[in-house]
């Protein structure tokens, strides 16, 4: 992936990133009612019911969800970042979806993948910082399409490990603690 075009898009990104991120959680919360509901507290949300309460926690969210895309676009655009450093940001990520019981379907994700890249080209491909760096939006959407799809794949990954231990800690009452060993509940909690 080419580092250059991650760091023009992050520069087009960066003075705009919290409108970005704002109708980034927008368009999901109209999409995906799981989403609507955890950021809105409505599942079946609609641009007419837009209070200022709402409004706030969607402006909230998408700050949240821009720094996340800030960070890994900062990510992408360097030459000697290591996998690890992604790794870790996004199974972070994934462990904070499943804490907040939010479970997306393959599909859900697809969704998500998609209104992120629809979104950012939109967003980042109108504006021209220089006729010489001007870029295609082809060029911006396969790079969007192989970094989220990276992004995504690392998140479920995250959520899958911390359901997996949240699993484990079920099966080890005793201590609360991940055995990776599944052991039956007996009634006698004392006895192993």
């Amino acid at each position: 992936m080419n580092p250059n075009i991650a760091q023009t898009i992050l520069k087009r990104f960066m003075p705009a990133k919290e409108r970005i991120g704002a109708e980034i959680i927008t368009t999901l919360c109209l999409e995906i009612p799981r989403i609507s509901e955890l950021v809105t507290g409505m599942p079946h949300f609609t641009p007419v019911m837009i209070s200022t309460d709402v409004e706030n926690k969607i402006n909230s969210w998408g700050a949240r969800l821009s720094r996340f895309i800030e960070i890994n676009l900062k990510w992408f655009a360097d030459y000697s970042s290591s996998y690890d450093v992604l790794r870790r940001q996004c199974r972070k990520a994934g462990q904070s979806h499943f804490e907040a019981k939010l479970h997306l379907s393959p599909d859900e994700w697809k969704i998500v993948r998609r209104t992120c890249v629809r979104v950012l080209i939109r967003n980042t491909t109108k504006i021209a910082i220089t006729k010489e760096r001007e870029m295609e939006a082809e060029k911006v959407e396969e790079f969007l399409t192989r970094a989220f799809n990276s992004i995504l794949s690392e998140t479920r990954s995250g959520l899958l490990c911390a359901a997996v231990e949240a699993t484990q800690r079920l099966c080890d009452p005793l201590n609360g603690t991940s055995t990776g060993v599944i052991r039956p509940l007996s009634r006698n909690h004392n006895t192993r």
